[in-house]
This record gives structure tokens, sequence and C-alpha cells, in this order.
């Protein structure tokens, strides 16, 4: 009987034993997940800045293509709409300033879809672009209007969510750490 005990007792022991290392390797396991998820994301975070900050890099090698408009419309940084006419007019005249022009707005328009996916980092973005996607929206407006009511009813629209969501945020731009948001 008191081998039975004692081997009852052992087992019980040995149960014991096991049920705390199972137990303390469920913690363990679940602390490395949580810390990998953690890792992920900042890892992702840092990974859609730096796909915004190719984007705007992307932006700015249209360098010739904005000089070139700029050039044609004459309209410089003021915020001011472009007449349609106008905008008619010179496309009449310059039969390559078209898909120049389409190419300048489908570039902003590409920006603004990549931060409304998710793809692009926000801040990023509306810290290097956000005065001149503002101004390009407004300036070119009854031509994307005129391109909307005529070919494509969604055009350049992502732009102008964004645009308008931009108009009522916060300029002041914050630093943030080399990972995740603090």
């Amino acid at each position: 009987m008191l081998n039975n005990f004692t081997s009852s007792n052992i087992s019980a022991a040995v149960n014991l034993a096991s049920f705390f290392v199972i137990a303390v390797g469920l913690f363990y396991t679940a602390r490395q997940i949580k810390l990998l998820i953690k890792i992920h994301q900042e890892n992702h975070d840092w990974n859609r800045r730096v796909a915004a900050q190719s984007a705007l890099v992307a932006i700015r090698e249209l360098t010739e293509t904005i000089q070139q408009i700029e050039a044609v419309f004459q309209h410089g940084n003021t915020n001011n709409v472009i007449a349609l006419s106008i905008i008619k007019e010179k496309i009449e005249s310059n039969k390559k300033l078209r898909p120049q022009i389409a190419r300048y707005l489908s570039s902003y328009e590409s920006l603004a879809r990549g931060i409304l996916q998710g793809i692009y980092d926000e801040e990023v973005v509306m810290t290097g672009r956000r005065g001149q996607m503002t101004k390009v929206f407004n300036q070119f407006y009854h031509y994307i209007d005129l391109r909307r009511k005529t070919i494509n009813k969604n055009y350049c629209s992502c732009m102008e969510d964004v645009v308008k969501r931009w108009k009522s945020k916060d300029v002041k731009v914050k630093q943030r750490s080399a990972i995740g948001r603090d």
C-alpha cells in the first residue's frame, strides 16, 4: 500500500510539473507571438514610409513635364482655378499638352490611391506634396470635372478625397521614431 501511495504521489508530481512546464511554454509562446506581431507591424509601417518616399521621388522626375505645363499656363504658385476655355485653347494649340496634363494628374491620382489603399504612408506624402497636390487639383478642377462628365465619372476622385481630407488637417510635421508609431 505504501508503494502504491508513493507511486501515486510521484505520478501526481510529474503531472503537476508537466502542467507547469506546458503553462510556462504557452505563456512564453504567446509573448513571442505578440512580439512578432509588433515587429511585423513596425516593419510594415517602415515599408509604407519607404514606398511613399519612392513615390515622391518618382513625381519629382516629372520636372520637365511640370515645367512645360507651368510655362504654358503661367499659373505659378496660385491655387486659382484655370478656366476651362483657357485649358481647351492651350490643348488645341499644343497637341502634346493633353498627355502631359493627363500624366501630371495621373501621377497625383496614383499617389492618392496609394494613400487610400494603405500602400503609402499618408504623413510622408502629406509632408512632401500636400501643397503641390492641392494646388494642382484646384488649378485643374474644371478640366477634371470635364473629364468626369465626358470620359470617367471617377476621374481623379482619389486625389479629390485626399485633398479634401488634408484641408482639415494640421500642417505641422510631427517627428516619428524610425520604427513604430510613437
